[in-house]
C-alpha cells in the first residue's frame, strides 16, 4: 500500500505564495526548510513555501520507492530514531541531495531526472507538479 498524501492534514492556500508556518508528517520526508521553519520561533517566521516543500516529500518517496521501506532513514543513521538535536537533523535532512547523487548514477530514467529536480536545496529550484508530470 502507498498513500502519498493524507488529506485530513492538507492546507488549502490562497495563492502560491501563500507562506505556511506549520507542518505535520514523517521527519525523513521533510524538506529541510520547512523543518527549519519549524525549529523557529513561530511568530519569527517567515513561512515556507508548502508547493516547494511538497514536491521535496515527492522527491523522497519516489527515492524510497526506488530503494526499499527505511532506506532514508537507514542512509541518515536514523535507526531506530531520528537525533534529538535540530542541527543534527537539518544537516541530515540536507544530506538526502548528497545520497541521491551517489544512487542517481545507477538510474538514468525520466524518473531520476525527476528526483533530482525535486531535490534541489532551494525551494524555488525546485520542479513544480507539472514538470514532474512531464518527466
Amino acid at each position: 500500500c502507498l498513500r502519498l498524501a493524507d488529506f485530513g492534514l492538507a492546507m488549502q492556500l490562497s495563492g502560491p505564495s501563500h507562506p505556511l508556518r506549520h507542518s505535520c508528517g514523517s521527519l525523513p520526508f521533510c524538506a529541510p526548510e520547512v523543518f527549519q521553519s519549524e525549529c523557529l520561533d513561530v511568530g519569527n517566521s517567515a513561512g515556507y513555501d508548502g508547493l516547494a516543500g511538497d514536491m521535496w516529500s515527492l522527491g523522497v518517496n519516489f527515492m524510497e520507492m526506488l530503494s526499499g521501506p527505511y532506506s532514508i532513514e537507514k542512509k541518515l543513521g536514523w535507526l531506530p530514531r531520528h537525533p534529538e538535536d535540530n542541527e543534527l537533523i537539518v544537516k541530515g535532512l540536507r544530506s538526502i541531495v548528497n545520497h541521491w547523487a551517489t544512487m542517481a548514477e545507477e538510474d538514468s530514467s525520466g524518473l531520476e531526472r525527476a528526483i533530482t529536480n525535486c531535490l534541489r536545496l532551494q525551494p524555488m529550484q525546485r520542479w513544480r507538479v507539472g514538470q514532474v508530470l512531464g518527466a
